[in-house]
């Protein structure tokens, strides 16, 4: 609303396997998903264990294919 203190609504989303923020988890992710599978990887470790691995796949998997609506 412009006034200090005032509110401010800021649209965001993150879907696991989103690599690239296009609200769409698509062969394009899968191919960036492939690039760091064994590693260390931020965007697709899914369970938090500091490595991309067969159960983050199966994680990514269940994603893949979905798409957010604006």
């Amino acid at each position: 609303d412009g006034l200090p203190a005032g509110d401010r609504l800021v649209p965001f989303h993150r879907l696991f396997g989103d690599s690239d923020g296009n609200r769409s988890v698509n062969a394009a992710d899968f191919n960036a998903f492939r690039l760091v599978y064994g590693s260390a990887s931020l965007i697709f470790d899914g369970d938090g264990d500091g490595q991309v691995s067969a159960s983050d796949f199966n994680l990514f998997r269940l994603r893949y294919g979905t798409t957010l609506l604006p």
